[in-house]
């Protein structure tokens, strides 16, 4: 292309962007604003860093270095939200290019369409609703988990509880063959072990209702 068709290319250019089609930035090699044309381009500050007015391109600063490298390339940012007031705000798309014959950056802005604006607010509606599912599936699991839990330490509490209640039930047998038999020193004896594995099950049902406790807090 001739430098006489870049002349008429930028002039096309200034004229679409004065008449509100879009809105043109020029930017250094360093993204300094160097001139705007069109009212859409109006939020972007002419003499200080791009990323200062269109805060989307922080962090991108290697990608548009490469754009150098590779004209054919863009840096494009759909339906970038910019606040142009104190109380407005537009949506935006938002296409970078380098341009070789000029030796700077040329970003376009134009007005993001009803149809992109509300593609982005589907799939935001789409993102939220994944999230939400995926959160109800993980405290599913931990339910499922708790759920294991508590069968399995029920078992274990069944089976240790088992235990001294029948060793009870069958010293109150011994018992009663001894008090049959009239040998009342085996009777104390067999009381006081009654008396101990009853202490023994007092305390086990304490820890379980301490635990229990612990467990919902």
């Amino acid at each position: 292309m001739s430098p006489i068709d870049d002349a008429a290319l930028v002039a096309a250019g200034k004229f679409f962007a004065t008449r509100g089609v879009y809105g043109l930035a020029w930017l250094d090699v360093d993204l300094t604003v160097i001139a705007t044309y069109g009212e859409k381009a109006a939020f972007i500050r002419v003499g200080e860093s791009v990323t200062d007015s269109v805060f989307p391109l922080i962090g991108a600063e290697d990608f548009i270095a490469g754009l150098r490298a590779d004209p054919e390339q863009a840096l494009e940012l759909p339906g970038v939200v910019i606040v142009t007031g104190p109380d407005a705000q537009e949506r935006y798309n938002l296409s970078l290019f380098w341009a070789p014959s000029a030796g700077r950056y040329l970003l376009l802005v134009s007005r993001a369409s009803i149809d992109a604006t509300l593609e982005i607010e589907l799939l935001r509606h789409v993102r939220a609703r994944l999230m939400a599912e995926s959160e109800i599936r993980a405290k599913s699991e931990a339910l499922a988990r708790a759920n294991r839990d508590l069968e399995n330490f029920a078992a274990i509490i069944s089976h240790d509880l088992k235990a001294p209640m029948r060793a009870l039930r069958y010293m109150t047998e011994d018992v009663e063959t001894s008090i049959a038999a009239d040998r009342f020193e085996d009777v104390r004896t067999q009381v006081a072990w009654i008396k101990t594995q009853s202490q023994r099950m007092s305390s086990m049902l304490g820890g379980l209702l301490e635990f229990s406790s612990i467990g919902r807090k």
